[in-house]
């Protein structure tokens, strides 16, 4: 019997029978009874999309990539919301008046 079957024959909701009991007469490890995998945050897709772009996109010359990551960096900074400065972009944090950029160069 495979594990898929073995899980399967699983009752988690018996009072009668603890799910200890019964991962071992069916031979399962019990601490992998309790994980439930969770779908990934949005942010950890956008990074793997980000590293994606810039590390496995097969560019034909510089001239495509410096076209296509300029592309990527204009949606970053003028479209995309970040959470870290209140769900706003990094344009509409650092244009007030008074706040200084942070990627701006000191002389």
């Amino acid at each position: 019997m495979t594990r898929a079957d073995r899980l399967a024959l699983l009752d988690r909701a018996a009072a009668d029978v603890p799910l200890r009991t019964q991962a071992e007469l069916l031979s399962l490890n019990r601490s992998s009874l309790y994980y439930v995998p969770a779908p990934p945050a949005p942010e950890e897709v956008a990074i793997k999309h980000r590293i994606e772009e810039v590390y496995l996109h097969d560019y034909g010359n510089p001239r495509e990539a410096r076209l296509r990551l300029g592309h990527y960096m204009a949606f970053y900074n003028h479209e995309r919301v970040h959470q870290a400065v209140g769900y706003r972009t990094p344009v509409e944090v650092y244009s007030r008046k008074g706040v200084e950029s942070p990627l701006k160069l000191v002389p």
